[in-house]
Formats: structure tokens, C-alpha cells, sequence
């Protein structure tokens, strides 16, 4: 918790997390929803379209500031990661 390495989860787990040229993965337990937000109350999302979803990559751009994760699974239960700063992933 003192390095920030944490998430809150109603039911949904993340797998893993990690950065690598210039793409965020992201992988979780079975959902229906991958959202990445950033600031400026921007979004793009990744649905379920009926093969399941367990797994997602964004692409990141320098001036998104910082980036979080929301996981949603088929119970409308959630998991949410802290943001992160881009300026911190991309060194």
C-alpha cells in the first residue's frame, strides 16, 4: 500500500498490469467491460461481444496525464486500480 500497488474490487481480479511500447495491458478475471480512463473525464472501453473478455491493450499518449482501470463483470460488480502518472510509466 505505501507504493501504491493496490486495487479495490467488489468481486472482478486484475491479473496483470504493465506498460510496454506505448500500450497499457490489462488482464482479468472474466468481465463484460475494460474501461481506461484519463483525465479530462476521457474514456475508451472494451466490451464483451459474446467470446469473453478477459484481457485488453490501450495505447497511451504522453499527454493523458495519468490513466486508470475499471473491470466490470456480468453482476455490474467492479474493480478498480489507482491511477497512473504516463510521465512515470513511459520511463
Amino acid at each position: 500500500l505505501t507504493k501504491g500497488d493496490f486495487y479495490a474490487s467488489e468481486a472482478p481480479e486484475i491479473y496483470e498490469l504493465y506498460y510496454e511500447d506505448g500500450k497499457i495491458h490489462i488482464k482479468t478475471s472474466d468481465c463484460v467491460r475494460i474501461t481506461l480512463s484519463m483525465c479530462g473525464r476521457k474514456r475508451r472501453s472494451v466490451k464483451d461481444e459474446g467470446k469473453g473478455l478477459n484481457e485488453a491493450v490501450f495505447d497511451v499518449m504522453e499527454d493523458d496525464v495519468y490513466v486508470r482501470f475499471t473491470v466490470e463483470d456480468k453482476y455490474r460488480k467492479t474493480a478498480s486500480t489507482r491511477a497512473f502518472f504516463v510521465e512515470d510509466l513511459v520511463k
